[in-house]
């Protein structure tokens, strides 16, 4: 009789560490700020690479990493256009979190560095992205970087930025910091010009934001343009302008010169 109950415990043990060790297989593995991906994406996030979506692909961007900084950003949704990439890079320095989100965003705020940022173009190959870029004071007028000696919790400046696709353009940038990342939001003050003759995207209608989130493992950038009241793409002239790959491929160039410089 003790033989049979400790052979039927014994096989019941069995039967349970097997249906866990199957839960387990087809459980989706915890990738770093809870982001949603496939294995291959996180492997190519590992390779340096960038993955980007757009409207066309989903309705409602799947990567948006889980932070207190991104709660609000699906309740946007549904919105005209958007486009969004998002990066992952190993920490090798050995800075406690808020320093190193400080020497993060000091480097996002050096607009003037951004001038001649590059990237390749699938119909015209190496170009230069970003043809002049500094920072301005709250009279618009041209001025030298900020260099912040801590983390702001709430912080407003501005920048003039003329690019490849929509020419010379003014910025407010908002931005708002928290123990674990540094949200920077971008808003156009003027109407965005395609190559400066028609106009494709109105004052005020575009925010374009970048999150700076790290551990002590890893850290990660996520960039997102949201478009309110435009048709996609934009056309006029012989001219045709995708704008949620623009601003992808303008974000992704940002992410880069940020990640990859010193």
């Amino acid at each position: 009789m003790i033989q049979k109950r400790t052979r039927f415990f014994f096989t019941l043990f069995v039967f349970i560490f097997s249906a866990l060790a199957v839960f387990a297989n087809d459980f989706p593995p915890a990738y770093p700020f809870g982001l949603h991906l496939e294995q291959d994406e996180f492997l190519l996030l590992q390779n340096g690479d960038s993955l980007m979506d757009y409207m066309e692909i989903s309705p409602i961007p799947r990567r948006i990493p889980v932070s207190p900084l991104t709660e609000s950003l699906k309740k946007r949704f549904p919105i005209d256009v958007y486009g969004d990439i998002i990066m992952l890079r190993k920490r090798t320095d050995d800075l406690d979190n808020e320093s190193f989100l400080l020497k993060g965003l000091n480097r996002f705020l050096s607009f003037s560095d951004q001038k001649g940022i590059e990237y390749t173009s699938d119909n015209h190959g190496l170009i230069t992205l970003i043809n002049d870029s500094y920072s301005l004071n709250d009279r618009m007028k041209k001025c030298d970087d900020q260099e912040l000696t801590s983390l702001p919790r709430d912080l407003t400046v501005y920048a003039y930025q003329k690019d490849y696709y929509f020419s010379g353009n003014k910025f407010r940038y908002d931005i708002t910091s928290v123990d674990e990342g540094v949200r920077i939001k971008a808003n156009n003050l003027n109407d965005m010009r395609v190559k400066g003759i028609f106009k494709a995207i109105d004052k005020n209608k575009m925010d374009m934001e970048f999150y700076i989130l790290t551990d002590s493992e890893y850290v990660c950038v996520y960039g997102i343009a949201l478009v309110e009241d435009i048709q996609n793409p934009v056309e006029a002239f012989g001219i045709s302008v995708d704008i949620p790959s623009a601003m992808s491929k303008r974000m992704r160039a940002i992410i880069e010169w940020f990640l990859d410089t010193p």
